[in-house]
């Protein structure tokens, strides 16, 4: 991508010092800046620069032979659709746009441990997290997608995150067969925030965002504050008989400003309980099992993410007109739930830990989690004037296995090679929504729904089912729904000749069957060579970029895989229309824009070199070790898209939706330690 980039420094310095016998100080100060410009951040999806470079015809050029910039709307033909041209090529969006943000951050920490005795401990901490954020963003009119104004808008927001521990660690000295530890500590974190903008237009676009001031539009000047704090007491019991019987009992006490007063605050218990069997006396001289533990968990765990004042009614800004001069309202923004609490996961797990010969080692786990009191935002009548209120409703279920296979396959004094086989299957299910169970419908974008329903997936992709399209001998049936031959035909599933809401199903998930993670490492006197696989399988993808490119919302590029299947006279039998300008009647998402997104990742590739000791003695080093990693280095999928791996809308629950993606970057880096 033309005119991006990301810069970063960074420097950090740890230090520890032992005082005397009983006390012990240390802390770190680490300091980074980023510089970044994403030209199109500001623009999601439906026109960003990934959809304007694909749409764009391939013919078209990008200045005309006087040399002058081409203007994108001058070549395109009237498609009487959705227009996604706005004047600017691609080449000239990528050359023109300006969005840089800079992020400065400073990270402090110290530490001070006190052994008031041999078996007692109590060490403080305390860490704080500054970071300046600023952005500058400016656009030239003719970039400008919707009101083709000049505008520059800058921005500053101020954080910081502080947090305080205490523990006090006791292990008294009992007999050898007994072995007791105890934990007690409080920790408070503390967050804020504060940040402002400013929106100008109407300018020169020579200034852009280095003179705001020749803005004639009157600007728009917003700030923001947010605050946010936990407090959390917590003690852990650690006990062992003869390294056989193992016990850890842990509960904690959570408090979150993001609750209402009555429920800020909840206990978290769990318990741990394992066997090591291998060290019982019948299998303790055995040559070939090396390990063997049986182990179970039960316990409780909260989650308070949700925003800072959600439980607080806030107010909203309206801008109206009133005797053509702007006028600024205030009205009720959103609604209040003081009646917030957290959110309780549930989990049991049972694992085995095998090993074989000190060679082969294998880790499986069952584990069962259920998370009650969903924080979820509940549709309501939107006669009340809202369409939905934060709540506690519902519940969810997680279940699965992880399995974890490792191995020394060879072993010798110049040649090694490990292995590591990483397998976990998980199934989601809703059990509860609410009082009633109804359906729950959200909306990451307008023609696109997920539905929440008992008994299915979370977040499964809703809409209607393709039949395929409408063939020459099917005219008549066609044109009772407003189709011709050649349109995508959509199931009528309940025969009343129409095509509404009554019509949608179920037609996929984004989550997978199951996932692998496949590790080689290889090593060969001073050298290193490690590769990492990742394989999913199942996960389907709704991909948006089939309204444009394939089903037509506009007049442009398209998919080369799906224009060869395109309808025609003597295609019939195909799921795809044929080559028009324009839709023909727009119905949303259905299982034609629905796609299998399984893949085999090269994820990791790591090789390094570390200097023997007779180079290091003439360099006067302890070590010094050079390496080079690539990660993405290959991808093997079906899919048509840049990337499987995609969420284009960064929700909890929006796995595999797609609307002109980027896909993950293949990185490459080089480096040398040195121990002096």
């Amino acid at each position: 991508m033309l005119n991006t980039y990301f810069k970063k420094n960074t420097m950090r310095f740890n230090g520890d010092f032992q005082i005397n016998d009983w006390l012990k100080i240390g802390g770190a100060l680490a300091y980074s800046d980023t510089k970044t410009n994403i030209v199109d951040n500001w623009r999601i999806g439906a026109d960003n620069i990934t959809m304007a470079t694909l749409f764009y015809l391939p013919i078209y050029p990008t200045r005309y032979e006087d040399g002058t910039l081409v203007n994108a709307d001058d070549l395109k033909n009237d498609s009487g659709g959705w227009d996604i041209w706005y004047g600017a090529t691609p080449k000239d969006r990528l050359s023109s746009l300006d969005q840089i943000s800079f992020r400065r951050q400073v990270t402090r920490n110290i530490f001070t441990e006190i052994d008031f005795t041999d078996n007692l401990k109590l060490r403080t901490s305390y860490s704080l997290q500054d970071y300046n954020l600023e952005g500058r963003r400016s656009v030239a009119s003719r970039l400008d997608t919707f009101v083709n104004r000049t505008s520059a808008a800058l921005s500053n927001e101020n954080s910081s995150q502080s947090l305080l521990e205490n523990t006090l660690t006791f292990n008294p000295e009992l007999d050898g067969n007994n072995v007791l530890g105890v934990v007690l500590g409080t920790a408070r974190q503390e967050n804020e925030q504060f940040g402002s903008s400013l929106l100008a237009q109407d300018f020169d676009e020579f200034f852009g965002f280095y003179n705001v001031a020749q803005g004639t539009a009157e600007p728009v000047v917003n700030s923001f504050f947010n605050r946010y704090t936990t407090d959390s007491y917590f003690g852990r019991l650690n006990y062992s008989f003869k390294d056989r019987y193992l016990l850890t009992a842990t509960g904690r006490y959570d408090g979150s400003s993001r609750f209402g007063e009555n429920n800020k605050y909840s206990f978290f218990p769990s318990a741990a309980l394992a066997w090591k069997i291998s060290n019982e006396a019948f299998l303790e001289d055995s040559e070939a099992i090396s390990d063997l533990k049986l182990r179970t968990t039960y316990g409780f765990t909260g989650n308070d993410g949700i925003g800072n004042y959600a439980r607080i009614a806030s107010p909203g800004v309206q801008n109206v007109v009133f005797n053509n001069e702007r006028v600024i309202g205030t009205s009720q923004g959103s609604i209040g739930n003081e009646n917030l609490k957290w959110e309780k996961t549930e989990e049991v797990n049972v694992g085995l830990d095998f090993g074989l010969f000190n060679r082969i080692n294998l880790t499986a786990d069952y584990y069962s989690r259920t998370t009650k009191d969903l924080l979820f935002n509940v549709p309501i009548a939107r006669f009340t004037g809202y369409s939905s209120i934060l709540s506690n409703a519902g519940s969810i279920k997680n279940s699965g296995i992880e399995l974890l296979l490792s191995s020394t396959n060879i072993r010798t004094d110049n040649f090694s090679w490990s292995s590591s086989i990483n397998f976990a299957k998980n199934v989601n299910e809703i059990l509860s929504l609410g009082t009633e169970d109804n359906d729950i419908f959200t909306a990451p974008i307008w023609w696109n729904q997920q539905v929440f329903r008992v008994g299915e997936a979370a977040g499964s992709f809703w809409g209607y089912n393709r039949l395929g399209t409408w063939g020459t001998n099917e005219a008549a049936e066609a044109a009772e729904y407003g189709r011709i031959p050649g349109d995508i035909k959509l199931e009528d599933k309940n025969n009343d000749g129409l095509l509404n809401f009554e019509d949608q199903q179920i037609i996929g998930s984004g989550l997978p069957d199951y996932t692998m993670n496949i590790g080689n490492t290889f090593s060969y006197k001073n050298w290193d060579l490690s590769v990492d696989i990742r394989i999913s399988q199942g996960n389907d993808i709704l991909d948006h970029s089939i309204i444009l490119f394939v089903d037509r919302m506009g007049y442009g590029n398209t998919y080369k895989k799906f224009f060869d299947q395109a309808w025609t006279p003597d295609n019939q039998n195909t799921m795809y229309p044929r080559v028009r300008k324009n839709i023909t009647k727009f119905d949303g998402a259905d299982s034609g824009q629905v796609f299998d997104g399984s893949f085999i990742r090269g994820q990791n590739l790591s090789l390094s070199y570390n200097f023997d000791s007779s180079v290091l003695d003439v360099l006067n080093l302890k070590a010094a070790r050079m390496y080079f990693n690539l990660q993405n280095f290959f991808i093997i999928t079906d899919y048509h898209g840049y990337d499987p791996e995609v969420s284009s809308f960064g929700g909890q629950f929006t796995e595999g939706i797609e609307l002109n993606g980027y896909p993950k970057a293949l990185t490459m880096n080089m480096g040398i330690n040195i121990t002096l």
